[in-house]
């Protein structure tokens, strides 16, 4: 529904990595960066962000289109929770309203596996 509706510019899983991973992953290959505002509650902080939730996806959404995405999701009986939003470049980057160095982020991750390999 989703995407016949036109709703969504991205949406990416939550496993390998966890949910900082996977904000990075969002954003690789894209000029965007992200301001990450709140976060589901849980009792660990470093399980919700590295580990793997079963279930759990990002979700881009269009601007203007959250609150037509949160009736589309309750009519579906699913849980939706929104943590930030895009932001014009990935200098602007924050978490949790501290500043957030995305570009370097970014790059870290694009040379883990050459820099294992090597």
């Amino acid at each position: 529904d989703c995407i016949a509706e036109r709703l969504l510019y991205s949406c990416h899983d939550i496993s390998d990595g966890g949910l900082l991973t996977a904000l990075v992953e969002m954003s690789v290959g894209t000029e965007y960066g992200l301001a990450v505002e709140s976060l589901p509650d849980m009792e660990r902080r470093d399980r919700l962000l590295f580990g793997e939730h079963a279930g759990w996806v990002l979700l881009a959404v269009a601007p203007g289109q959250v609150e037509v995405l949160r009736e589309l999701l309750a009519r579906h009986q699913i849980t939706g929770l929104a943590i930030g939003r895009t932001m014009p470049d990935k200098t602007q980057s924050t978490l949790l309203t501290r500043p957030w160095n995305l570009a370097r982020a970014e790059q870290t991750y694009q040379q883990a596996l050459p820099n294992l390999l090597s």
